[in-house]
């Protein structure tokens, strides 16, 4: 739904390896914006790497294209998620300071934002470069209880 200069794309349910539609929808928001999507994910109720890469592609595009895709509501799931991996800021709302830009106050394409896209991939590099350690919980006989896994950090024991 157009909302001045902006889009704003309300999405509800899960956003799994199913909601690959969802990057279409995007893209398409994108191209009917002046300035970039403004994002409303308080109804999702999953979100895992495949909605993630979704959010991060229609980022990336909208850089591309001199816009900004930002996180105006999410919900715990969303929130979770961004947070393990340290992207809040990435979906940051454009900054709004018009007296000092003297434009709409949205912010534009900088010629540094193709470095920020690979500065920002770092967090997620650390994460694909953990690994998985598996706890097991034995019985008194010996016999394996239960397995608890945990991710641990690349680097540590």
């Amino acid at each position: 739904m157009p909302d001045g200069d902006r889009v704003r794309v309300t999405v509800r349910g899960e956003l799994d390896y199913e909601a690959q539609d969802l990057r279409y929808e995007l893209h398409e928001a994108l191209r009917s914006s002046d300035t970039g999507v403004d994002l409303d994910l308080s109804a999702v109720s999953f979100c895992d790497c495949s909605g993630l890469n979704v959010l991060l592609d229609a980022r990336q595009r909208a850089l591309g294209q001199g816009k900004t895709v930002a996180l105006r509501a999410s919900s715990p799931a969303v929130e979770r998620l961004l947070g393990l991996i340290g992207a809040q800021d990435l979906f940051a709302p454009p900054t709004v300071d018009a007296s000092a830009t003297g434009t709409t106050g949205h912010r534009h394409a900088d010629p540094r934002d193709g470095e920020r896209v690979r500065g920002e991939a770092a967090p997620l590099r650390q994460v694909g470069r953990s690994r998985w350690k598996a706890a097991v919980t034995t019985s008194d006989a010996g016999a394996p209880v239960a397995v608890r896994r945990a991710r641990v950090p690349a680097g540590s024991g």
